[in-house]
């Protein structure tokens, strides 16, 4: 097997969420943000971009305005879940980090889909931010959940319906 293309991986990753949350909510509004998640971060603090603009462009994928959350797309060939069992996972917090900028900027919840390879796909949230219970799921520092994706989406589905 040939040496797989992290960007693509990343890439294909981001076009898949946006697929599921554009079947999951009616709205054709999704589309990948062009080159880079930060880029509306970046802009804004730049002056480059209005406000407005940046809202949408923060995280990796551009949302419709009734879309209250902020996603960021990683995708992964391995993920140190023993490390998030002990409550220290340097990369988990790193993604924090990062999707929790991209989120305070646009005003949104953060929303992280994760996809590790030959894995169950995910999704982070912060529990102080979303209030909702699953029977399965990891709690990192007794804030952030992790949870399958399929069932987040479909738990949460009702709150991220279109509005007509």
């Amino acid at each position: 097997m040939g040496r797989i293309n992290s960007k693509h991986k990343g890439n294909n990753w981001e076009r898949a969420v946006r697929n599921v949350l554009i079947e999951a909510t009616g709205d054709q509004g999704f589309a990948r943000v062009p080159n880079s998640g930060a880029i509306g971060t970046n802009y804004r603090k730049e002056g480059k971009m209005e406000a407005e603009i940046t809202d949408y462009m923060s995280g990796d994928i551009i949302s419709p305005k009734n879309f209250n959350y902020s996603v960021e797309c990683k995708a992964y060939k391995s993920f140190e879940f023993n490390q998030v069992l002990q409550g220290d996972c340097a990369k988990l917090d790193l993604w924090i980090e990062q999707a929790s900028k991209d989120s305070k900027a646009s005003n949104k919840k953060m929303l992280i889909f994760i996809k590790i390879d030959r894995c169950v796909k995910m999704v982070l949230y912060d529990a102080l931010e979303i209030e909702a219970e699953f029977d399965n799921y990891f709690m990192y520092k007794n804030r952030y959940i992790l949870v399958e994706m399929d069932t987040f989406v479909a738990k949460i589905i009702n709150t991220i319906k279109k509005v007509e």
